[in-house]
C-alpha cells in the first residue's frame, strides 16, 4: 500500500488518502516538478499484477485520456512506480460527490439535474 509523503515515478509525491475501489486506490498528490496538485489512480494488490487487468487499465486511461469535456476528469499522464504498478495521473477535484449533496440537501430540482 502507497504511503503519504512516498515520491512515484520520481515527481509525484502522495499527500493524502482519498478513496479505494476493487481495483485501484486514490490519492491526493503533487507534480513537484511544477508544484501542482493532481490526483492518481493506483492500481492495487492482485489487480497491479494481473496483466488483463493491467492491459485494460492502460487502455482505458490512453482512451479517457482523449476525451475532452468539462464533465469528464481530465487524464494527464500514466506512468508506472519503481515496482512496476500503473497509475493515472488526472485533474485533482475539490468538492462533494452526488450522494453528499443529496444527504446535505435532499432532493435535487430537476433544473440542477440537467446541468
Amino acid at each position: 500500500m502507497p504511503q503519504v509523503g512516498q515520491v512515484l515515478a520520481g515527481k509525484y509525491r502522495l499527500e493524502r488518502f482519498l478513496g479505494s475501489g476493487g481495483f485501484a486506490s486514490v490519492w491526493a498528490a503533487r507534480n513537484v516538478e511544477i508544484d501542482r496538485a493532481v490526483a492518481l489512480k493506483i492500481l492495487t494488490g492482485t489487480s497491479a499484477r494481473n496483466s488483463d487487468i493491467v492491459a485494460r487499465f492502460v487502455r482505458e486511461a490512453t482512451l479517457a485520456a482523449k476525451e475532452i469535456h468539462e464533465t469528464i476528469v481530465r487524464v494527464e499522464d500514466i506512468s508506472r512506480t519503481e515496482h512496476g504498478v500503473p497509475f493515472l495521473v488526472m485533474e485533482l477535484l475539490e468538492g462533494q460527490n452526488l450522494a453528499q449533496v443529496v444527504k446535505a440537501r435532499g432532493a435535487l430540482p430537476q433544473h440542477e439535474c440537467a446541468l
